[in-house]
């Protein structure tokens, strides 16, 4: 008996053990499956774009790479061109030739700013500035002076012109306004620039473009597609290449509208010398804009991506196709890539589109307040102005219509949270409907220019102040225009 009660606790304990092995065995394996499932199922998530029969072309990874084929390798190029990305970085073999290039280059194109700027300066490059007209003065003929046997010309009025001297009218005027700080603001954008994308090594597009491409439908139809977006980006660089191009014809078109003698500096006696280093500046030139159009296409991409990122959440609150907690989690990276948009990007762009305001106030003055010595502006000079006006007020639009959109569809994120508060969402509960509605009011963040809100009322406001102001300029005889009509 002893035996036998000494042996069945002993068999009960063996029992126990060995159903918490099993039971161990079971939560394991169920753990495994548990865990396969949700590997699966991710799986099942990244790879639900590709077709399961090869037969759609447009998969997420082949679509990342057309991306980067079509749109960030020229734009790396355009970055190797001005210095803000080292040659030779993709490369295996990172020989000492390459890390000589870019300690060289940089400094090479730091010396060949410094000479644009210069010789913009003392060529009086794309004659900005308005030149005086002296008011006619009422005064005799022989008011202190001896009788001259010549008559003197005077208006039926009785008002002798008087005309600044030749050599005077084609001097150089408004050299702070027109020249010197747009160039130290530019020098100051190509700084931020090295800086941000060479020392800080920030690819905060690529990321974002890649971020936006997994959220996007990857089908070849419909307003927010992998196919649309690559189509936008690849328009916005494709512009920014034919506005560099533009630039460097329209300094074609100036020199050949006032001639090579009123628009070349004479360093040397010898011409050939002087024409040489008129090419070398025609080349400073093409970096100069093409500094200007690297931060706008960046800019202009980064707010198209971030729309199309916002359009595919939006997507996912009217299908009610997505979980409210992931689609929390999606709008918490568009904010924080809002946040990174405002910083060292919105710094570089806020200073250049100070230079294409000036510019644009130079080309209406041109254009408007103009008045020529007697003779009629030819029209290939107008052509030049019209040009010249044309090309800075597109660049000045464009960015400002990138940041307005982007700041007015963070509207529809709320409106789309109102609806979901008064008609419901999926499960949620009211509780959780009215945190989210809280979250996406905090998660509203403002695109800022010049340190300004960019939406569409700032903008139409700033236009219209801009107007009356010039009205009333006109109107009160400050700015004196050659017309009647005006």
């Amino acid at each position: 008996m002893n035996a036998l009660s000494v042996g069945r606790p002993m068999d009960d304990r063996m029992f126990h053990s060995n159903h918490a092995n099993t039971t161990e065995a079971l939560n394991t394996s169920t753990s495994d499956e548990r865990d396969r499932d949700s590997y699966s199922s991710s799986l099942c998530e990244i790879t639900d774009c590709e077709s399961r029969d090869g037969t759609n072309l447009y998969h997420t990874t082949t679509i990342l790479r057309v991306c980067r084929q079509q749109v960030l390798k020229p734009y790396w190029k355009l970055l190797f061109v001005i210095g803000w990305r080292p040659f030779g970085r993709d490369r295996i073999n990172y020989h000492c030739g390459w890390k000589a290039l870019n300690i060289v280059y940089p400094i090479l194109l730091v010396a060949l700013m410094f000479y644009v700027y210069v010789y913009r300066i003392l060529s009086c490059q794309g004659k900005y500035d308005v030149p005086f007209v002296i008011q006619p003065t009422k005064m005799s003929p022989n008011f202190g002076l001896p009788a001259d046997p010549a008559p003197t010309p005077t208006t039926p009025s009785g008002y002798v012109p008087i005309e600044p001297a030749i050599d005077s009218y084609h001097a150089c005027t408004h050299l702070i306004s027109s020249y010197i700080l747009p160039d130290v603001l530019h020098f100051v954008a190509f700084l931020l620039g090295f800086w941000y994308f060479r020392i800080q090594d920030n690819e905060q597009m690529d990321a974002l473009i890649q971020q936006a491409f997994l959220h996007a439908t990857p089908t070849t139809h419909g307003s927010n597609t992998q196919s649309t977006m690559i189509r936008a980006m690849k328009w916005i660089l494709i512009g920014g290449a034919l506005w560099v191009l533009a630039m460097m014809g329209v300094l074609a078109l100036f020199l050949t509208a006032f001639g090579l003698q009123n628009t070349i500096y004479k360093f040397f006696t010898v011409q050939a010398w002087n024409i040489v280093l008129l090419c070398v500046h025609a080349f400073g030139c093409l970096i100069y804009n093409s500094i200007i159009a690297a931060v706008v296409v960046n800019y202009s991409v980064q707010c198209e991506t971030i729309i199309c990122f916002v359009r595919s959440i939006q997507e996912q609150l009217l299908e009610k196709t997505g979980d409210l907690r992931m689609i929390m989690h999606d709008i918490l990276k568009v904010w924080q890539a809002t946040q990174q948009l405002n910083g060292p990007m919105a710094k570089m762009m806020s200073l250049l589109v100070f230079n294409f305001a000036a510019m644009v106030v130079a080309g209406i003055s041109l254009l408007l307040f103009h008045q020529p010595r007697g003779d009629e502006i030819s029209a290939l000079v107008t052509t030049y102005r019209v040009c010249f006006f044309l090309l800075w007020l597109a660049i000045l639009v464009f960015p400002y219509v990138q940041a307005a959109r982007l700041s007015s569809i963070y509207n529809k994120f709320e409106q789309a949270a109102l609806e979901m508060r008064v008609f419901g969402y999926l499960t949620s509960t009211p509780r959780d409907l009215d945190s989210f509605l809280q979250f996406v009011t905090q998660a509203k963040c403002k695109v800022r220019l010049l340190f300004i809100p960019a939406n569409t009322s700032n903008v139409y406001g700033i236009l219209l102040l801009t107007a009356f102001l010039l009205i009333i300029l006109v109107q009160t005889g400050v700015i004196v225009a050659p017309s009647t009509y005006l």
